[in-house]
């Protein structure tokens, strides 16, 4: 082998190398921002769980001296709150099980058991599938978000005032 095929050979494994590096960084860092997405949108569904146990505190606290029309608003806006809050997580619950059985289903055909290639393959097509229904569903929770706490907000907002009104009483 000629110096200027042993220079070519190194610089080719130089660079494979590079994309190796960088292709495994980069998975890591998806995997990291995953994880991170998934604990603060654990906290999040934590925190308006621990709110809507404090509206309906606060709810029963109130009841007796809540006038009709502010109750039936406040209920309202509470069950506007819940339907949303609960819809997304029917909606991440579906994502998730379609997800699984998806990777399920490549695992258990002949052609991927047989090839690390085709396994690869399936995967990536999978991946990339579900890259793009998890960036309009990020787009649908942070929607979603804002309109349960502004909706649970109100409601909330409605019985602290009759609350704060009863003690004037």
């Amino acid at each position: 082998m000629s110096p200027e095929q042993m220079a070519k050979a190194l610089q080719e494994m130089h660079a494979r190398e590079q994309r190796r590096l960088a292709e495994a960084e980069i998975e890591t860092k998806i995997k990291v921002l995953s994880a991170i997405y998934d604990k603060a949108s654990a906290y999040t569904n934590l925190m308006i769980v621990a709110a809507y146990a404090g509206f309906f505190g606060l709810w029963q606290l109130t009841k007796d001296t809540l006038p009709k029309d502010l109750a039936r608003w406040s209920a309202l806006l509470m069950l506007i709150s819940v339907v949303i809050f609960v819809a997304v997580e029917v909606i991440k619950m579906v994502m998730v099980q379609h997800s699984v059985f998806s990777q399920a289903s490549t695992l258990n055909t002949p052609e991927v058991r047989q090839s690390p290639e085709a396994l690869n393959k399936a995967f990536a097509k999978i991946g990339a599938a579900h890259e793009q229904v998890n960036f309009y569903f990020r787009k649908l929770w942070v929607v979603a978000l804002i309109l349960t706490i502004l909706s649970g907000m109100s409601a909330a907002s409605i019985l602290g005032y009759a609350f704060v009104a009863g003690l004037e009483r």
